[in-house]
């Protein structure tokens, strides 16, 4: 059964493993551990630093009690191997040697508290494991403020401060950014046309550095019309326009937003070509894909790599409209075309089937010239 214990750490059985190579020691260890009434261990044991790492490596502990002195081992130079090998759990240093200096040594490789042999009791042992879980916790919380603190960091390179609000708080049931929420939202995919040449006409360093000039202009117009640039994904880039969700609010001025991005996005793309070296008889430019509907945000990735993004069928969608836009031009479908006034030349191509999506979708087409 889960519980709270005293410290405000919510047990449910602590999977611990234990590397001692002194059977006596790791008997008299656990029996301690067994008298906690309100912590529930399972155990797992390992003699050896090789078996205590091939176990950590092949399973998931909470708590790992590592010895100091192990056979042709280390547990200072075994420690940080361990917090690799198993980085959720909470180590405690266990040594034989009552020497402060080697304590500190433990904490300073990672180390979430350390016991002496000497000194142990059935009160010491209880309570220096729940330290440890109780720091390891609070280094789990830390790290995820701190990847908060990243996503806002990010957005606010791109987008203004009332914006960075408005997609970081959190919804109405009480989750915070890391979980992943739903919300309505105008996606706009871009890719330039024709990129392989391009790459290969202004070599590497000149290909980066037309990527970003291209990029900081992009970032402009999204931003003017409280667009936020999500990723640059190689050529393409991936936009978000957060919407409310508030029944019946009118989305036009969002479509609007929707349109005149990818129309400045287009002809941003045209300007800084026609500025760079050699790009006369290389046919290039911009295609966008536009659609609006609900999205998925949320982190996406393992631990150690982690993007807050959007997915969901909005957004592939809109990719898969970007693939078969012609150059320069916008494809989007009917989600944004019913919220908007139909432009004079705004193409009805009729349905089209696009790849990953099971139904026929009704698809518009505008030229980057359908505004000023």
């Amino acid at each position: 059964m889960t519980r709270p214990d005293p410290t405000g750490i919510i047990v449910a059985p602590v999977r611990c493993l234990v590397v001692d190579d002194d059977d006596d020691d790791r008997f008299h260890l656990m029996r301690m551990l067994r008298q906690d009434a309100d912590v529930t261990y399972e155990f797992s044991e390992a003699p050896t630093g090789e078996l205590g790492l091939a176990a950590a490596t092949e399973g998931v502990f909470d708590l790992i009690v590592l010895d100091y002195r192990l056979p042709g081992d280390d547990g200072l130079t075994l420690l940080p191997l361990f917090r690799q090998a198993c980085p959720s759990a909470a180590v405690v240093f266990l040594t034989g040697v009552q020497d402060m200096d080697v304590a500190r040594n433990a904490l300073a490789a990672g180390a979430h508290n350390f016991l002496f042999k000497t000194e142990l009791s059935t009160t010491a042992v209880n309570h220096g494991m729940r330290a440890a879980l109780g720091r390891r916790r609070l280094d789990a919380v830390a790290g995820e403020l701190n990847r908060v603190g990243d996503v806002a960091r990010t957005f606010s390179a791109f987008v203004p401060a009332d914006l960075v609000d408005r997609v970081m708080r959190t919804d109405t049931h009480g989750t915070g950014p890391s979980t992943a929420q739903r919300l309505p939202a105008g996606i706009l995919f871009g890719d330039v046309a024709n990129f392989s040449s391009i790459v290969e006409v202004l070599g590497p360093e000149g290909t980066i550095e037309f990527l970003n000039r291209l990029v900081a202009r992009f970032e402009v117009a999204l931003r003017d019309r409280h667009g936020i640039l999500d990723k640059v994904i190689g050529d393409g880039v991936l936009a978000i326009f957060p919407a409310s969700d508030q029944p019946g609010e009118d989305r036009a001025p969002l479509m609007d937003s929707l349109l005149r991005s990818g129309a400045a996005m287009i002809r941003a793309f045209d300007e800084e070509w026609r500025r760079t070296p050699f790009h006369q008889g290389i046919p290039s430019g911009f295609r966008v894909g536009l659609s609006f509907g609900e999205v998925i945000r949320g982190h996406v990735g393992s631990e150690r790599r982690r993007d807050y993004t959007v997915v969901g069928r909005t957004v592939t969608l809109a990719k898969r409209l970007e693939s078969q836009a012609p150059i320069n031009s916008i494809l989007f479908d009917a989600s944004v075309h019913r919220h908007v006034q139909p432009r004079p030349n705004a193409l009805d191509l009729g349905a089209m089937k696009l790849k990953g999506i099971p139904e026929s979708v009704r698809v518009y087409r505008l030229d980057a010239d359908w505004i000023e």
